[in-house]
C-alpha cells in the first residue's frame, strides 16, 4: 500500500467514527470498489478502422500538410514528416474530413515526434463555423492541447489532452506547433485524433473519466450486451443515483435490477436516443435496508455499444440536526482584489449579496494568496500545501498525484463532491480534479473569454436539488472579473456609458500595437511606460477598465445571490457552510503594471475571505493576517472531519471564538519563473514575499535586472506599498530574509514526489486505476 493511500485510508477510519449515524459508509461507489470480473458476457472489440490519422511516405507525400510560417524544406524522408525550423511560432497545417463523426468529443491526441530543439508542442483546431481572419491570428497563442517535448532527438509518443471539451465540429483545420524554438529539427512519424467513440471502442470496460457536453465524471464503461454485477450492503436510508451517457445515435437502453436470494427484479430501465449528454436516475431502496443484494447493470442495444455509467452511488440519505453542517461550498471568484468590496471599504456597491452574507459570518480583513495567478495559487487553496511544496509552478505543471486535496478528503468521509472550473487551471488538465465525483468545465465555446457565473448556477442549483438529502462539498470556480472585463446587457453600462464602451473598444488595438509581450497585447494590458508611448489616455483608459471590472462583480454577485436563495427554499440555509475567496487580484497601473501573475504587490495576492453559515458562524471582523493556506484545516474542523497532517495551514477558528491554538506564522507567496509563452511576464526571474510582523519583504531572484533583490514595507501603515523602506531598515530586511530561506527549506523538503517516481510504488492495479481516472499519464 502506498503512502498516500495509506493516509486516505487512516483518515477514512476516523471520518467514518466522526459521522456516528450507522456502520454504513455514507456513500458506496462502484468506482472504487470495480474489479472486471464483475463485467460478464464482452463482445468483441469494436471497429476501430476510420481513424483520424495522419501517416507519411514518399508515395503520398506531405498529404495535405502546410506551412503557415517560420518553417523550412517541408519535405517527406524515411516515412516521416521533415522539416527545420525558422522562428519561435512554427506552423503546420491541415484539414479534417467530418467523416460523419456527428458531435463527437476529442479525447485525445497521439503525436509521434522526434525534434532536437524547443520545450512544447501544441495544437490548435478551427471548426466548420468560419472564423474572421483576425481571432485566428489571435488564437494562435491560446493553444487547444500542448504538452512539453524532449529535444534529445528520440522518437517518442506525446500524449495531448484538450483542457476544455472539443467536439469533433470544432475539428476542421487543424494548426500543428512542432516546437516552440527557431533552428529546431523536427520529425514527425504519426498525428491521430482519438475521438471519445474511437477511445471507448479500443479501450476494455472499466472505469475512466468520461465528459459530455463539458460535465465529467467518474465512470464504468460496458457494452451491449454486457452485464456488470455489484455486490452491496444496502444502508438504513439508501438511495441509489447514477448519470446514463452514450454516444451512438442509435438507442440504446440502459437497465438496472436487484438481485437477492429471493430472485431478481428491476428497478428502471431507461432508454437513450440522444448522444453526449448525461441523463440523471436516482430511486430510493428503503425495500432492501440492512440486505446484501447485488445490483445488477446492462445494456440492450447494437452489439459492442458503449454506455456510460456516470457516478454510480449508493448512498445513504442524512438526517441532520438543525444546527449540524450538511454542506460546504466553496467559492472562488476569479480575479477578485480584495478593496473592490464594499466590506473591504470599496465605494461602489458591487457585490451586496456578498456583503450581506459577511456582514452576518466571519469576515478575515487581511487574507492573503500564495501566487498571484490561477495555475500556482489554487493548488494551494485545496491542498493546504505552499506552491514549493505542491509543484505547480509552471504552466505545463500537474498536481502530483500524491497530493491530498479538500475534496478528496470529503469524498472519502461519504460527501458527494463537484467540482465547477471555469479554465483548465482548476480541470483535468491540471490534474485538479483529484477527488471530485463530477466535474463540470467551462465549454468549448466559453473558453477563456466567458463569464461562467451564470451558467454554473443553472447548473449548480440542479444538483443542489439532487443532493439536498445527502452531506455534499462544492467547489465553484468562476471566471467573471477577469479579462475582457466588459459585462454581459444589462451590466455592461452600470458604471461606463455606451459611449465610453464604444470608445474604449477603439483603443484597445492602439494600445496593444506597442505591447511587447504577446499576452498583456492580446488583452491590451500595456505598462504605464508603453501607455504614454501609444498616445492613450491613461487615465480615462483605466477608468473604463475598472468601470466594466465592477460591474462584471456585480453580475457574478447577482448569480451567487440565487445559490443562497436556492439553499434557503430548500432548507439546507442552516445547515450549509458558505466560504468565499478569490485566487488572487488584478493591477489597473498602481504600480505601473495591469492584469495579474507579473508581481507580489498587495493588488495581486491580497484577497476576500469569509465564512458564511447562521447556526454556526458569528458575525466577526477579524484583522489577523490569515492565508489561503488555512482555508482547508478551518473547512474541515468545521465539518467535524479530520484535518491531514500533511497540511501546512490551521484552522482559524480560534480567531473568531476566542480558544486558544492560532500561532502567528509568516505568510509567503510566490512567484515562479516560466518561460512558457501563457506565463504571466516577465518570466525572467522568480520572485517570494513574506508577511510578518507588521512587515512585508519582496525578494526577487536572479535575472531580476535593474531591480532590487529585496523591497521592504510598512504592511500596516502603507498597505499600498508605495515607499520601499529597505534602505532604511537593513536589520529587518536581515531579519526576514532569513525567515524566508528557513521558510524554503522547509517546503523543499516537504516537496511532494513527481507521478514518474511515485509510479515504482505502485502496484499494478492501482497504477492502471489512477491512470483510468486520469490522476497520472
Amino acid at each position: 500500500m502506498t503512502l498516500r493511500i495509506a493516509v486516505v485510508a487512516c483518515l477514512s477510519m476516523v471520518l467514518l467514527a466522526c459521522q456516528g449515524q450507522d456502520s454504513a459508509p455514507l456513500s458506496q461507489r462502484l468506482v472504487d470498489d470495480f474489479e472486471p470480473t464483475m463485467i460478464l458476457g464482452s463482445p468483441t472489440a469494436g471497429d476501430s478502422s476510420a481513424r483520424a490519422e495522419w501517416r507519411f511516405t514518399e508515395a503520398d507525400g506531405t498529404t495535405g500538410w502546410d506551412v503557415v510560417q517560420e518553417i523550412e524544406g517541408l519535405t517527406v524522408q524515411s516515412n516521416h514528416l521533415t522539416g527545420k525550423t525558422t522562428g519561435g511560432l512554427p506552423i503546420l497545417k491541415t484539414e479534417l474530413a467530418s467523416g460523419g463523426r456527428g458531435r463527437d468529443v476529442l479525447s485525445e491526441i497521439h503525436l509521434r515526434l522526434r525534434v532536437d530543439a524547443g520545450a512544447n508542442a501544441a495544437l490548435h483546431f478551427v471548426g466548420e463555423r468560419p472564423q474572421p481572419v483576425d481571432i485566428i491570428e489571435a488564437r494562435r497563442f491560446f493553444w487547444d492541447a500542448e504538452a512539453p517535448i524532449i529535444a534529445d532527438n528520440t522518437m517518442r509518443t506525446y500524449v495531448l489532452q484538450t483542457p476544455f471539451p472539443v467536439l469533433s465540429t470544432d475539428v476542421k483545420d487543424i494548426y500543428l506547433r512542432p516546437s516552440d524554438a527557431a533552428d529546431a529539427r523536427f520529425e514527425i512519424e504519426s498525428l491521430r485524433l482519438v475521438f471519445q467513440s474511437e477511445l471507448l471502442a479500443e479501450k476494455k470496460s472499466g472505469i475512466g473519466w468520461n465528459g459530455l457536453e463539458g460535465i465529467f465524471r467518474e465512470s464504468v464503461i460496458t457494452r451491449a450486451p454486457e452485464t456488470l454485477r455489484w455486490p452491496v450492503r444496502v444502508p438504513q436510508r439508501p438511495k441509489f443515483e447514477v448519470g446514463l451517457g452514450t454516444l451512438d445515435d442509435e438507442p440504446l437502453t440502459f437497465r438496472v435490477a436487484i438481485a437477492t436470494t429471493a430472485g431478481e427484479e428491476l428497478l428502471f430501465e431507461r432508454t437513450l436516443t440522444t448522444s453526449n449528454r448525461w441523463e440523471d436516475v436516482s430511486f430510493d431502496l428503503d425495500e432492501y435496508r440492512g440486505q446484501d443484494v447485488t445490483l445488477v447493470f446492462s445494456l440492450d442495444g447494437p452489439e459492442g455499444t458503449p454506455g456510460l455509467w456516470g457516478s454510480p452511488m449508493l448512498r445513504q440519505r442524512v438526517e441532520v440536526a438543525p444546527d449540524d453542517l450538511q454542506a460546504v461550498i466553496l467559492i472562488v471568484a476569479d480575479t477578485l482584489r480584495a478593496d473592490h468590496l464594499s466590506f473591504h471599504g470599496y465605494e461602489r456597491p458591487t457585490a451586496p449579496h456578498l456583503a450581506n452574507l459577511a456582514a452576518s459570518g466571519v469576515v478575515f480583513l487581511d487574507a492573503y494568496s500564495h501566487a498571484p495567478w490561477t495555475r500556482v495559487s489554487v493548488p494551494s487553496l485545496v491542498t493546504s500545501l505552499h506552491p514549493m511544496s505542491h509543484n505547480l509552478r509552471a504552466w505545463s505543471d500537474r498536481l502530483p498525484n500524491a497530493a491530498l486535496t479538500l475534496a478528496e478528503v470529503y469524498r472519502e468521509a461519504g460527501w458527494a463532491t463537484v467540482g465547477f472550473s471555469s479554465i483548465p487551471h482548476t480541470s483535468h488538465a491540471a490534474n485538479m480534479h483529484q477527488g471530485y465525483e463530477s466535474l463540470y468545465v467551462a465549454r468549448s465555446e466559453d473558453q477563456y473569454f466567458a463569464k461562467t457565473a451564470r451558467g454554473f448556477t443553472d447548473q449548480l442549483l440542479p444538483w443542489l436539488e439532487r443532493h439536498q438529502d445527502q452531506r455534499f462539498f462544492v467547489f465553484f470556480h468562476v471566471f467573471d472579473p477577469h479579462f475582457p472585463y466588459e459585462p454581459r446587457p444589462p451590466y455592461d453600462t452600470l458604471w461606463t456609458s455606451a459611449a465610453q464602451n464604444e470608445a474604449h473598444r477603439i483603443q484597445m488595438p492602439k494600445v496593444s500595437s506597442v505591447v511587447t509581450n504577446m499576452l498583456k497585447a492580446s488583452q491590451g494590458m500595456a505598462t504605464r511606460q508603453e501607455m504614454e508611448r501609444s498616445g492613450t489616455d491613461t487615465q480615462a483608459y483605466i477608468e473604463t477598465r475598472q468601470g466594466h471590472y465592477d460591474a462584471s462583480i456585480r453580475a457574478m454577485d447577482e448569480e451567487l445571490g440565487r445559490i443562497v436563495e436556492r439553499l434557503s427554499e430548500l432548507g439546507l440555509e442552516e445547515r450549509t457552510l458558505v466560504a468565499f475567496t478569490s485566487d488572487h487580484g488584478e493591477e489597473f497601473l498602481e504600480h505601473d503594471w495591469m492584469g495579474h501573475g507579473h508581481s507580489l504587490y498587495n493588488e495581486l495576492i491580497h484577497v476576500p475571505l469569509f465564512f458564511w453559515n447562521p447556526s454556526k458562524i458569528p458575525a466577526r471582523v477579524v484583522e489577523t493576517p490569515v492565508q489561503h493556506l488555512d482555508v482547508l484545516p478551518t473547512l474541515l474542523e468545521l465539518s467535524g472531519l479530520a484535518i491531514p497532517q500533511s497540511a501546512q495551514g490551521q484552522s482559524m477558528i480560534p480567531l473568531w471564538n476566542g480558544t486558544p491554538g492560532w500561532r502567528d506564522q509568516p505568510i509567503v507567496s510566490e512567484r515562479p519563473g516560466d518561460d512558457h509563452l501563457l506565463t504571466p511576464p516577465p518570466r525572467e526571474y522568480s520572485s517570494e514575499s513574506l508577511i510578518f510582523d507588521g512587515w512585508k519583504l519582496i525578494y526577487h531572484g536572479s535575472g531580476r535586472g535593474e531591480l532590487p533583490e529585496f523591497e521592504l514595507y510598512d504592511h500596516e501603515k502603507d498597505p499600498g506599498e508605495t515607499r520601499d523602506l529597505a534602505a532604511d531598515h537593513p536589520e529587518i530586511v536581515k531579519r526576514l530574509a532569513g525567515l524566508l530561506e528557513t521558510w524554503r527549506l522547509d517546503a523543499v523538503a516537504k516537496r511532494l514526489p513527481n507521478d514518474a517516481d511515485a509510479i515504482d510504488s505502485l502496484s499494478d492495479k492501482e497504477l492502471e486505476r489512477l491512470r483510468s481516472l486520469g490522476y497520472i499519464q
